[in-house]
């Protein structure tokens, strides 16, 4: 009996989670080359709660459905050999934070960037 109830209840928020991710790539399509925060996304889709569209995005970032712009590299060190990718960034006006920058895969035209790379990359290094 608890089963069903779970099956339920997992097939309901796999459908609200396939929901908010069109959503947030609708969003972020329509920004084009300005791209988006998330507070800019959770602003534009009231009818979600932020806590609900915030964990999208970096799955959303790992399929290269969603690309962060690198615009510089740290200087390479012990854990980032080639070192650490720096990211677009703009300020929150509400909370006065500096936010990572999303687009859709289609305006740069290239898969997003993988933290599964860096992984590897701290592996050769350590090895």
């Amino acid at each position: 009996m608890f089963d069903d109830d779970n099956d339920d209840r997992a097939s309901v928020d796999e459908g609200l989670r396939s929901r908010i991710a069109d959503e947030i790539l609708r969003a972020a399509l329509a920004a084009g080359e300005r791209g988006i925060t998330i507070n800019e996304c959770a602003e534009q889709l009231p009818i979600y709660k932020a806590w609900s569209i915030s964990p999208m995005f970096k799955p959303l970032v790992r399929k290269g459905l969603l690309v962060r712009h690198e615009i510089g590299r740290t200087r390479p060190s012990r854990l980032w050999p080639n070192g650490k990718e720096i990211l677009e960034t703009r300020l929150d006006p509400h909370t006065h934070k500096l936010c990572i920058v999303n687009c859709h895969h289609s305006i740069f035209g290239k898969p997003s960037v993988s933290k599964e790379k860096g992984r590897q990359e701290r592996r050769k290094y350590a090895s």
